[in-house]
């Protein structure tokens, strides 16, 4: 196991744990690592994040979770990284981008309505997550927002729950993207082709604000120890809002806060044409 010392010469092995939004969040630190160890940098992640994290600068090469490893000379975990780099709540490595979409982009967003705000919304996490049974959001309560005026909304919401718009025929409404991301990579291009991401907490979430994009994260009243306590802010991602629910449950609250600021958020780019 590294113990942060130098290594000149040798591979370092950065592994990653298994959430996505935990992957993508402490991604930032392969950077750090690669400065203090001198080394070659391999880091082994799941195949869904494998052409993300390509775009990182200090990553050599990247391994997928189950196959076959390089020959290395120390590994890490990557969220022990914090600790062996001395973050703090004052001194988060927080310049963004961090990363970045690839290169070759399969996924193209139209413009629906010329000159209107592009809004994705994410309403669910892996519902293999079981923290995402109060973190989910029903998608119904996003359809709101699809009556504010010079707002177009992008569905980026992946898996089974991605169904809800056509379940509460919420197609007139909402433009579905999910159906052509295959990887997050794929859901890094449509990111930045977005004004703004509205999600609760998902990797996705995550996602926007490593890219340095403008992102509003919906939060159940039940705490994580990623968020602060309270506040709009966090130290993780300088372009991220957070909105948080008063009262476990009560989505109604939240998304009645998001959509007074995205009605003044629309306002102040003038009519859509």
């Amino acid at each position: 196991r590294w113990n942060g010392q130098a290594i000149p010469g040798k591979t370092l092995l950065v592994h990653a744990e298994p959430g996505f939004g935990d992957a993508i969040q402490f991604a930032r630190y392969a950077a750090l690592a690669k400065r203090k160890s001198g080394a070659t940098l391999v880091l082994e992640c799941p195949a869904e994040l494998a052409r993300l994290m390509e775009t990182l600068e200090a990553v050599d090469r990247i391994a997928i979770r189950g196959g076959p490893l390089p020959a290395f000379d120390a590994h890490i975990p990557l969220m022990s990284l914090p600790a062996l780099m001395g973050t703090a709540a004052n001194n988060v490595p927080a310049t963004v981008p961090y990363l970045s979409p690839p290169e070759i982009r399969a996924v193209a967003l139209p413009e629906v309505v010329a000159g209107a705000l592009k809004v994705g919304i994410v309403w669910a996490g892996s519902p293999a997550t079981r923290a995402d049974r109060h973190r989910a959001c029903p998608f119904v309560q996003f359809l709101d927002l699809a009556q504010v005026p010079g707002v177009v909304l992008y569905s980026l919401q992946t898996g089974e729950a991605a169904l809800d718009v056509r379940e509460h025929a919420g197609e007139p409404l909402v433009f579905e993207t999910g159906q052509v991301i295959a990887d997050f990579a794929d859901l890094a291009t449509a990111l930045v082709q977005l004004d703004l991401v509205i999600s609760t907490d998902t990797a996705s979430a995550h996602l926007a604000g490593a890219l340095g994009k403008p992102v509003w994260t919906l939060l159940s009243a039940i705490g994580d120890w990623r968020w602060p306590a309270s506040g709009d802010k966090t130290p993780w991602y300088p372009t991220m809002r957070l909105f948080r629910q008063k009262t476990r449950g009560d989505w109604a609250e939240v998304m009645a806060d998001v959509r007074a600021e995205l009605q003044r958020t629309a306002g102040t780019r003038g009519p859509a044409r």
